[in-house]
């Protein structure tokens, strides 16, 4: 099934992302921010969703903040995309070094009172990144929804649970 000619553009997007996952993270950050800026000019539908949404959950902003915020989100969506194979396929040490955590002082008071932890994080963007990443340094439980895409769902859920992730 995941052979079949419908997946073969999955398989070039998987084979570019494994490529740029040995490329400087600053060159990907910087083309991850070209492409943000494409998608929010071209993806009309969903850059007008994100703001509509952006409304809602900020009534307080004005309509140029609501803007400038949804403009953000599409380039760390673009961010993350080029990041994406680092995310995946790169081992943990280099993770461990890539990766600045701020104000760890509040995870780590939490996790030393000896007590479950929750996290909650928001969409995608956060899971590949803190989440990989707090597979490297103790064991993790990931919740996680299954992919539409065979391909996509054996790269994430592979990538998610490489380090011992349940």
């Amino acid at each position: 099934m995941i052979s079949h000619p419908k997946y073969w553009g999955t398989w070039v997007v998987a084979s570019i992302l494994w490529l740029l996952s040995f490329w400087p993270l600053p060159l990907l950050y910087g083309l991850g921010t070209i492409l943000g800026n494409a998608l929010y000019g071209i993806a009309s539908a969903r850059r007008q969703i994100a703001i509509q949404n952006l409304r809602l959950c900020f009534p307080e902003l004005t309509e140029k903040g609501i803007k400038h915020l949804a403009f953000e989100t599409f380039r760390n969506i673009g961010r993350i995309t080029m990041v994406s194979g680092i995310v995946w396929w790169s081992g943990a040490q280099r993770l461990q070094r890539l990766v600045r955590v701020e104000n760890s002082e509040h995870y780590e008071n939490a996790l030393a009172s000896g007590r479950n932890l929750l996290l909650l994080v928001p969409h995608f963007i956060a899971q590949e990144i803190g989440g990989i990443y707090l597979s490297t340094t103790r064991r993790y439980l990931c919740v996680y929804q299954h992919n539409r895409n065979p391909i996509f769902d054996r790269l994430m859920l592979g990538s998610r649970s490489r380090f011992g992730a349940i």
